[in-house]
């Protein structure tokens, strides 16, 4: 058998970053009883548009809190879709102990209408091309961040009444935007400048668009965005800091870690809120650790304190990697094969193999999935990627395992799973007993909660017109909700009622749900 690592490998795994930043709002719904993998309990008008005539998905951004670049590439399978624009990849965390919150299927089902609106805010500019601008939303306002010549303008808008925040703001010089995240009262706003090259942070007033304050950022380093801070991760300098979002940005810590892999914890405290097409929240939960991994030992980091909490020693050297809710899987490969082994993070259990896989098949990627944590494989010789949910508690054999044509994400949806192929625009949702209860062609799912899901024709960098339907996890179809004219679907952002996106000369935004 070729050895992971081998360069004659076509499937060794390669370095992954982590996972992009994201806003932590207080979690909006009450959690249900985890699982622990040792115990098993627990349109605008006037706008030119494009109608797609199959699904397309470019690279989207990482929406309305997970947009922040990651300084590598990754090499599986879903790598190009992880990357989120220009966000980085995900880093492949997941989990489920004591502190992971499984929903369970249609509690948080919403109730969908028909699309109304859109209102729009113009920019006051024409002709603007939107494919380096982002959105955000929240309960009540939209926000849109786009390139005006050099320099970064940000406008915001009233939900209900449609009135601007005020007129549209010049931020600063740049020639991209890679991140706007709502954060309690403020935006969190991340900018890439390529001649000279260089990267910033703002942070503005989300009711005046005020600039509260601005740093700039080292080559590779990226932005982790909590309820009412930021930590800077910086690989190059071994350096983590938290900043508040309010004061003048100035270190609250500083702590240096030289020669260690900067890693984070799934965002798993919003695993019923809406979230991309593989399955990161768009508003992440503030409980998560820092992880600072070093000759095979992690040092768990409160980003808070900045103070190390716990030590788990024993971790094999591996990029195939995720942690959640206070455990950390690893994909290894011995001499039998490839096999997913379990840490738990607190130190107080011992490592656990949960998943051996036969000797020619590869284990891809970790991601949380319904009921526990999925990993992708593929069989030498075969075509197709096959999902196996991994197992619980003291069973031995995996919950399920099913073969699909292509993987590009995994998204819980409480106990139910679903699993998007966005090549060939196919999305299914798999039942907790692994028998499929709805197969979908020609449209892209997106969470919306844990028991809804958002249907789209296309997902695409130009403007077109996208047909949306929604989906009420159980059901046996779903309905279609209408046509969202002349938007850029890739820097779409949603709440559970909201979708905004850029739209012919300015910010748009319907209601979908009651």
């Amino acid at each position: 058998m070729i050895a992971p690592d081998d360069p004659t490998n076509p499937n060794r795994p390669t370095d992954r970053a982590d996972a992009p930043w994201h806003a932590a709002p207080a979690d909006p719904w009450a959690s249900e009883a985890p699982i622990d993998p040792w115990t098993g309990t627990g349109g605008v008008a006037g706008v030119a548009a494009t109608t797609d005539a199959v699904a397309t998905v470019d690279a989207p951004p990482a929406p309305a809190g997970a947009q922040a670049p990651r300084p590598a590439a990754n090499g599986g399978r879903r790598g190009w879709l992880l990357a989120l624009g220009a966000a980085g990849v995900v880093i492949v965390l997941a989990a489920a102990t004591a502190a992971v919150i499984w929903w369970r299927s249609g509690d948080q089902a919403v109730e969908f209408t028909q699309l109304s609106g859109p209102k729009f805010v113009p920019t006051g500019e024409e002709n603007t091309y939107y494919t380096y601008a982002r959105t955000a939303v929240t309960d009540e306002r939209a926000y849109l961040a786009w390139v005006s010549g050099d320099n970064i303008k940000v406008t915001g808008a009233d939900l209900e009444s449609g009135k601007p925040v005020k007129q549209p703001v010049t931020v600063g010089p740049g020639d991209e935007v890679e991140g706007l995240v709502p954060v309690a009262d403020a935006l969190v706003m991340y900018v890439n400048t390529r001649s000279p090259s260089g990267k910033a942070i703002y942070v503005l007033d989300a009711a005046t668009l005020a600039t509260r304050w601005q740093r700039t950022l080292g080559a590779n380093e990226w932005i982790e965005t909590f309820s009412s801070y930021v930590v800077l991760v910086d690989p190059d300098a071994d350096r983590l800091r938290r900043v508040d979002v309010k004061g003048t940005g100035s270190d609250v810590w500083n702590k240096q870690f030289e020669g260690a892999t900067l890693r984070l914890e799934e965002p798993v405290g919003n695993a019923s809120a809406p979230a991309w097409l593989n399955g990161y929240p768009l508003a992440a939960s503030a409980d998560r650790k820092l992880l600072v991994i070093k000759d095979g030992t992690i040092q768990v980091v409160d980003p808070a304190s900045g103070d190390t909490t716990s030590t788990v020693t024993g971790i094999p050297s591996t990029s195939s990697t995720l942690a959640a809710g206070g455990v950390f899987y690893a994909i290894r490969y011995n001499s039998n094969g490839y096999e997913v082994q379990a840490f738990d993070l607190s130190g107080k259990q011992q490592p656990k193999t949960v998943y051996s896989a036969e000797p020619k098949a590869y284990l891809d990627e970790l991601s949380l999935c319904g009921g526990g944590v999925c990993v992708t494989q593929t069989i030498t010789g075969t075509q197709g990627v096959t999902v196996v949910a991994l197992p619980t508690g003291d069973e031995a054999t995996p919950r399920w395992q099913l073969p699909f044509s292509d993987v590009d994400g995994i998204t819980a949806l409480g106990d139910e799973t679903m699993v998007i192929d966005a090549s060939d625009a196919h999305t299914w949702i798999v039942g907790e007993d692994g028998k499929v209860r709805y197969d979908r062609t020609a449209r892209i799912g997106t969470r919306v909660t844990s028991g809804s899901v958002l249907l789209w024709s296309a997902l695409g960098s130009s403007a077109a017109s996208v047909g949306l339907e929604g989906y009420t996890v159980a059901d046996t179809s779903a309905r279609p909700l209408g046509t969202a004219d002349g938007v850029y679907a890739s820097r779409c952002t949603w709440s559970t009622r909201v979708l905004a996106c850029p739209a012919g000369d300015g910010l748009a935004w319907w209601t979908f749900a009651e």
